[in-house]
């Protein structure tokens, strides 16, 4: 299809790429030729379009296409793609390429809406609809899917389509083709019991939009579309007010005229729910007044597209866990919120690793104060060099204020001075709440950081003191192992923004601890970066993991009540030992001194989740996304928590959002995958494969071994696209892979299976085998090592081998131990019985990981190729379901 829309299209439009896929048509992004612009081009699947007609349905598109409103996504174009052999033909049609989100990607991140956000956006969408009805045109399918949203300005789309669609099938349910032309969540009882219907059909399906904004939640649910058409033709709903009581009484009383049964019981027009709204929006109508600088415009005043790409990324994670906490309060409710931004530098770029220094311990100290609240520094990284507005960054990040400044380079005699003038901004008009210059010599710089934090707590009106009055401790009378401090902290924030290892990031903070062997901080940060290295580096040895050991323990003796001692400590204890509940023991210590440190608080969730808490889990990442919202880890964690125990719609959400921030990140990539796969979408898996593919290949050949999950090597190989498993599968191992060897070889062996090269397979097993071998002597308590060594034997057809190999992975992790990697290792230790013949044993561990949470959900098992032999199996079929089940997104 794709080849043929570029042929059709060619001389008005280059086709870019495939955005997604919908019920009723596939988006690709394209390149308008002519006016020198983004395009979005639908194209209608193929058994929809053949039960339309292109006639009738070009014919319709082309009336409705006249709908011109700001709040109306227009069509700009449509066509007819000529037949090809074999092929039926194909109808598309064009709208602008708006960057955003919709609605539908938005309540899936907040789950309900403030209720001054719900509001403006009902505002713009009845605003569009009271404009489509003066014309005589009805959507027929209004539902968040359907509304875009970009700044603060929501549109409706496919407007002429829904139209065009339902006219040229006789105003039934369905097509033909058994396509639904209209959504059952959605649909008016008339609509849904084939009746006539006329504009106030999409004023009940606006009202089902504000309930589920605002309560979080739709009106009716049901099993099955036949249960919520019932729901909808004969069920009263709960009064909104019960699931969200402070929704003002008058937006509560529209939102159940408009859910009335009888259309004659609803709003009469799109342009009284438009007056209603204004009403409430206004001073004494039940919604709180934004501050004058940045007031709610009018809900019918002409949409202008600003919003940038970086700030649309903002806007579709920022706030999620504080959204669902705070939905009913303004940005100044609670504690105050501040982001330390980059400082602007005027001197060597060198010496910029002493600038990120300065704004890293700014912002850590002022991470102490309980009544505020810090963002945290991925996200303020953002704003690097950035012309957004005090005021933009305000409504993105959620802030009052923002912390900004210069650091000014002069050489005095003797040494380097610096001149830190750092400014704190309001956001809520842009003017200067407080600003002073610093002067100090390089070798002073911890003294320029705590002067600054405790001006702006001043500022502020808060405390900054540790307790006793005497406020920060100097960490070192060293300059120059402060210097190497500083240096080795870039490196390890560079290794974590990267998902590296920390080794060179540990060689000079080595350095600095020998020339202060005082240096309590910098051993605490030499333990994380050694700890990293034995966790996500490939070097899981006793030696790695000593030397983090030793130092934490150094750290602490120097400092008990240092907060990143305690940090390193219970890294030491999670990473190294899977000693969750001492982990969290220290996490608890750490984060009493700095209570919205994100780097204290982000191992809550992950520690969490392997006790098997995963509500706490979900939670302890969601506060981590409100005060960092572009932190990948957390997002990936938090996309892979969903996904876990059954949340497949929103978890694919935030791991496309997480590709989006970090599209090199490979583990992004690989987490989009799997839930999808556990989600049973393997259509999505696959093209989101290959857009991993196109993303990375250029720049890293061999991504795809990188990281690779315990157990679904299979699976991700099999998905991939042939040509792409016949360009990696001959690579040579790349030098980064040299301490993680034994994992590109597994890969190997999951890359010739689904090649349907056996021999080639045994080849790649055999060099797996050699070098498990080896790092199972080394360390045979690491239950990686012997899950990956089980699989090799397996396909060296040494059954009894991989056998046990991977019974004692699973004895050293069982499930019950860590519900994160346990339920990997008995899925692997599942499929060496299945592929060693043993289908009671198989069947018997499969049944135990389909008691708990995980990613080896139904259809991952049902779609997993090491369970193939199984498939026919009724025990299979009961637990995973048949084949061709629809998917559970």
């Amino acid at each position: 299809m794709l080849s043929r829309l570029a042929a059709a299209v060619a001389e008005r439009y280059r086709i870019e790429r495939e955005l997604g896929q919908g019920g009723m048509a596939t988006v690709y992004l394209a390149h308008d030729l002519k006016h020198d612009r983004k395009v979005a081009v639908k194209v209608l699947r193929p058994e929809l379009a053949a039960s339309l007609g292109a006639d009738r349905f070009l014919r319709e598109i082309q009336i409705t296409a006249q709908l011109q409103h700001p709040n109306i996504l227009t069509l700009i174009d449509s066509g007819l793609i000529a037949d090809a052999v074999g092929a039926s033909a194909s109808l598309y049609y064009v709208m602008p390429y708006v960057e955003g989100e919709t609605l539908r990607q938005r309540l899936a991140l907040v789950g309900e809406l403030p209720v001054a956000d719900a509001v403006r956006i009902l505002g713009d969408v009845a605003d569009a609809l009271d404009y489509a009805h003066a014309r005589g045109v009805v959507h027929r399918d209004v539902k968040p899917e359907n509304v875009m949203l970009s700044g603060r300005h929501a549109m409706v789309m496919d407007f002429g389509v829904a139209k065009a669609v339902n006219e040229a099938t006789g105003r039934h349910a369905q097509t033909s083709a058994g396509i639904a032309l209209g959504t059952p969540s959605y649909m008016a009882p008339e609509q849904a019991a084939g009746d006539q219907v006329d504009h106030r059909a999409d004023i009940y399906a606006l009202g089902v939009i504000a309930y589920e904004i605002l309560a979080g939640r739709p009106p009716f649910a049901g099993d099955s579309a036949q249960q919520l058409i019932m729901a909808h033709i004969t069920a009263a709903p709960d009064p909104v007010s019960k699931h969200r009581p402070g929704v003002p009484p008058a937006l509560a009383e529209l939102v159940r005229r408009c859910l009335e049964k009888k259309p004659a019981d609803r709003p009469q027009s799109a342009r009284e729910v438009v007056d209603t709204l204004e009403s409430v929006a206004t001073p004494g109508g039940g919604v709180a007044s934004a501050p004058r600088a940045t007031r709610m415009p009018r809900l019918r005043s002409r949409w202008t597209m600003i919003a940038a790409a970086t700030g649309v990324v903002a806007v579709l994670l920022g706030g999620w866990w504080a959204l669902r906490r705070d939905s009913a309060a303004g940005p100044s409710a609670g504690p105050s919120r501040l982001a330390v931004l980059p400082f602007e530098s005027r001197g060597p770029a060198q010496q910029s690793y002493f600038i990120d220094g300065v704004v890293d311990e700014v912002r850590g100290q002022l991470t102490g104060l309980r009544d505020l609240r810090v963002i945290a520094r991925t996200s303020s990284e953002t704003y690097r060099n950035t012309r957004a507005t005090p005021q933009q960054i305000g409504r993105e990040l959620r802030v009052q204020y923002v912390l900004t400044g210069t650091v000014q380079w002069q050489e005095g005699i003797g040494a380097t001075k610096v001149r830190v003038s750092p400014e704190l901004i309001r956001t809520s008009d842009g003017t200067t709440a407080w600003t002073r210059a610093f002067d100090a010599e390089l070798s002073d710089a911890f003294q320029v950081q705590s002067q600054v934090a405790a001006s702006v707590a001043q500022a502020l009106n808060l405390a900054l003191a540790s307790g006793d009055g005497s406020g920060p401790k100097k960490p070192t009378s060293s300059a120059a192992a402060y210097t190497l401090y500083l240096q080795g902290e870039d490196l390890f924030k560079r290794a974590q923004a990267t998902d590296d290892n920390g080794r060179a990031a540990a060689e000079l903070l080595e350095r600095a601890t020998a020339l202060d062997p005082s240096f309590a901080l910098a051993f605490a940060k030499l333990s994380m970066a050694h700890s990293r290295t034995y966790w996500s580096g490939g070097d899981r040895t006793p030696a790695r993991l000593a030397l983090a050991t030793k130092a934490a323990e150094r750290a602490l003796a120097l400092a008990p009540e240092l907060p990143e001692a305690h940090l390193a400590m219970g890294y030491v204890r999670y990473w190294g030992h899977r000693d969750y509940a001492g982990a969290l023991e220290e996490y608890g210590i750490a984060v009493r001194a700095r209570p919205n440190d994100v780097s204290i608080l982000l191992p809550f969730g992950p520690v969490a989740r392997r006790q098997g808490r995963w509500d706490d889990a979900i939670a302890a990442l969601q506060q981590v996304v409100d005060l960092d919202p572009r932190n990948f880890s957390a997002l990936d964690d938090l996309g892979g928590t969903l996904s876990r125990v059954g949340r497949h719609r929103e978890a694919a959400v935030i791991t496309d959002s997480v590709v989006s921030l970090s599209p090199s990140l490979v583990v992004g990539w690989r987490t989009a995958v799997i839930v999808r796969i556990a989600a049973g979408d393997l259509a999505a898996a696959r093209r989101t494969l290959q857009r991993a593919d196109s993303t990375l290949a250029k720049q890293f050949p061999g991504w795809f071994f990188d990281k690779p999950y315990a157990g679904f090597e299979r699976s991700f190989a099999a998905l991939l696209d042939p040509a792409v498993q016949r360009r990696l599968e001959p690579l040579p191992i790349p030098a980064a892979f040299s301490a993680d060897a034994s994992s590109f070889y597994t890969v190997k062996v999951a890359l010739a299976l689904a090649l349907g090269d056996r021999a080639g397979a045994g080849r790649y097993a055999e060099s797996a085998w050699s070098i498990l071998g080896r790092q199972v002597a080394a360390n045979p308590s690491e239950p990686l090592w012997q899950a990956q060594l089980g699989l090799a034997q397996l396909q060296r057809g040494k059954f009894a081998e991989a056998i046990s190999a991977a019974q004692r992975a699973v004895q050293l992790l069982p499930p019950s131990r860590d519900q994160v990697d346990g339920p990997l290792f008995e899925g692997v230790l599942a499929q060496v019985h299945a592929g060693a013949g043993n289908a009671d044993s198989a069947l018997a561990h499969l049944e135990s990981l389909a008691r708990i949470p995980s990613f080896w959900s139904g259809a991952a098992m049902r779609s997993a190729p090491a369970f193939a032999t199984l498939r026919s199996d009724p025990r299979f079929q009961r637990l995973a379901g048949p084949a061709g089940v629809p998917k559970s997104r």
